[in-house]
């Protein structure tokens, strides 16, 4: 595998697993919409909104963490042609970089980030397992 196939690969990955978290995200949304009045740029506001929502509203974030993991992994390793371990956990420290920065700038209950880590290692493991089971990767799980 060449360098700019494993840098296109990377690329490719980060691009899936942002524009999968954003759509499911958007979902979650559709779900439980915020209030119209809600200005985004306030962050009182915001933490305000935050702790007011359901359970359910408040589990999409780290669904949407994970499942966009799981994506942008596969999809680094399908572009890759055997990315094997690195691309898939590449991606998912980007995205627990994104992720860590959103916490950090917006405050969220206690459980939530440490529910996100689970969800980004999960989906890094699956993103491993997925593409090893197509066939794309000959480094072992463990």
């Amino acid at each position: 595998m060449t360098l700019l196939r494993s840098v296109l690969a990377f690329v490719v990955g980060v691009v899936v697993a942002g524009i999968t978290i954003a759509m499911v995200e958007l979902i979650g949304q559709r779900v439980y919409p915020p209030p119209p009045d809600l200005d985004w740029t306030d962050l009182d506001a915001l933490r305000a909104h935050i702790a007011a929502l359901p359970l359910g509203a408040l589990l999409v974030v780290p669904l949407a963490w994970g499942i966009g993991t799981l994506l942008g992994g596969r999809a680094a390793n399908a572009v890759a042609r055997g990315g094997g371990v690195a691309l898939p956990t590449s991606v998912g420290v980007v995205i627990l970089a994104a992720a860590a920065l959103t916490v950090a700038r917006i405050p969220h209950p206690a459980w939530l980030p440490a529910l996100g880590v689970v969800a980004i290692a999960a989906g890094v493991v699956g993103a491993i397992a997925w593409s090893r089971r197509a066939g794309r990767v000959d480094a072992p799980l463990a």
